[in-house]
């Protein structure tokens, strides 16, 4: 956005500059935060059999 005078098609540098705080949000919103902290199990996430002790139970 600091060159967005400079694009070279009018249509996409008139958006870029009428719509830049739009912009600065959508970047915002896609961008992945990969410094928070997450707790994770990996033993928890292994794919395991059915219990069938407990799907006897269900149905």
């Amino acid at each position: 956005l600091a060159h967005a005078e400079e694009v070279s098609g009018k249509r996409a540098r008139e958006a870029l500059l009428e719509y830049r705080d739009e912009v600065v949000l959508s970047k915002r919103l896609v961008t992945i935060m990969r410094d928070l902290p997450v707790e994770l199990d990996l033993d928890a996430l292994r794919v395991t059999g059915p219990d069938r002790e407990r799907l006897k139970e269900l149905f």
